[in-house]
């Protein structure tokens, strides 16, 4: 299994990301698994659309045929959208 690269995002933004296998016969399935809330996600490419940083963490790819299984981590880094600005007021 490919090893994947963490992600930095701006909220709002859409991920798609692809998890490959350099071999597998017969072709593997293929499940996303966000690991603080356990919620699965069973398509490949995992798509994530307009997302927020409730959604960031890690997101596990697990790839599983009849000969076995494999599985790789991903960290989703999500930015706010817009920067935090200070005002200071002068008395």
């Amino acid at each position: 299994m490919e090893q994947i690269e963490n992600k930095n995002v701006t909220e709002g933004e859409n991920v798609e990301e692809y998890c490959n296998v350099t071999a597998g016969i017969p072709d593997p399935t293929f499940m996303w698994t966000n690991v603080k809330n356990g919620e699965h996600i069973k398509e490949n490419p995992l798509n994530i659309t307009n997302i927020n940083r409730t959604q960031a963490g890690e997101y596990r790819c697990t790839a599983n045929n009849t000969c076995g299984e494999a599985s790789t981590v991903m960290n989703i880094n999500v930015q706010c959208k817009k920067p935090i600005t200070y005002f200071y007021r002068s008395f």
